[in-house]
């Protein structure tokens, strides 16, 4: 194993870290509390339980056996590592400031191509389409399709079809694997083999519909 161990155990009724207790509230506070030390580059390592002892109510998880904690426990596990935050290189790029980067940033993502070329294209493509020279806030859906399909040769997939409501959601299980720009609800996405890389976690706990994606054709 590379990175810091992680392990997570059940000590006198309480969730521990390392052998740490850690309190928790609900779901989202345990899974916001593992994305963080993922991220801080600890690797999970294994569930211990000394006891047989149920959560005591104040910890948000009444009447749960050792098994069933485990269960929860992964559950959180998977959720937290379904995310990891990546700008697509727009720091290292020299860029700074708030900024609407979506569409550049889940393209250079998913491509791995640098942020500023994939900016500079997105401008061309904005400028030639009557717009701003720029790709800082906000880009034409005719524009990045463009970019994507004709310049990338990356390929669309419809997930959604009018009138037959939401299919496929933003979950590693119900896309497929590889490296994929996923379109929202008013904001693209990167995923690369189940972890969506953005700058903030977009699933809405994995109920958030996908329109569709594209991905690099063989």
């Amino acid at each position: 194993m590379t990175g810091k161990p992680l392990t997570i155990g059940l000590d006198l009724g309480k969730l521990t870290l390392n052998r740490k207790p850690f309190a928790f509230t609900d779901q989202a506070a345990i899974v916001k509390r593992f994305r963080g030390l993922f991220e801080e580059g600890y690797q999970y390592d294994f569930l211990m339980f000394s006891s047989s002892v149920d959560f005591p109510e104040e910890y948000g998880v009444d009447d749960m056996s050792p098994r069933e904690i485990e269960e929860f426990v992964q559950e959180c596990i998977k959720e937290a590592l379904s995310f990891r935050y990546d700008d697509g290189g727009r720091k290292e790029a020299g860029f700074k400031g708030h900024t609407g980067d979506c569409v550049t940033r889940s393209i250079a993502i998913a491509s791995q191509i640098p942020y500023k070329e994939v900016y500079d294209a997105l401008a061309l493509g904005m400028k030639e389409a009557g717009k701003k020279r720029s790709a800082r806030n906000g880009i034409l859906k005719k524009v990045y399709k463009r970019y994507l399909e004709k310049e990338l040769g990356w390929a669309w997939v419809p997930t959604m079809k009018f009138g037959e409501g939401c299919r496929v959601h933003l979950k590693a299980d119900e896309l497929p694997s590889g490296r994929l720009v996923v379109r929202l609800t008013k904001h693209l996405t990167a995923m690369i083999n189940g972890v969506v890389h953005d700058t903030y976690e977009p699933s809405r706990g994995g109920t958030r519909c996908v329109y569709g994606y594209w991905h690099k054709e063989e």
